[in-house]
């Protein structure tokens, strides 16, 4: 485990570790685990989405005067993705 965590810390580059340096906070990247390092890497760079920002934007798409019907519930079964609707997707289309 520590020979990855420093194989891991090799590899990136200068920038990448100095993001690391900050996202590990008040620790060094080599105290933490390779997951854990990991972890920092992919929640820093692709976050969970907020599920009322996404609400809000599905309340928000509109049916173009171009699209047909068919084109718009799939416009807006797409923007639902991540609205977190479970049972009530088609309530919410």
């Amino acid at each position: 485990q520590e020979n990855a965590v420093s194989l891991y810390i090799i590899k990136i580059d200068t920038e990448g570790y100095r993001l690391l340096r900050n996202l590990c906070v008040l620790e060094l990247p080599k105290t933490k685990g390779l997951n854990e390092l990991v972890s920092l890497f992919q929640n820093h760079l692709k976050p969970k989405l907020s599920v009322l920002t996404q609400r809000f934007k599905f309340k928000e798409c509109k049916q173009k005067s171009g699209d047909t019907v068919s084109a718009y519930l799939t416009k807006l079964k797409s923007a639902s993705l991540h609205c977190d609707f479970g049972f009530n997707l088609d309530k919410s289309l």
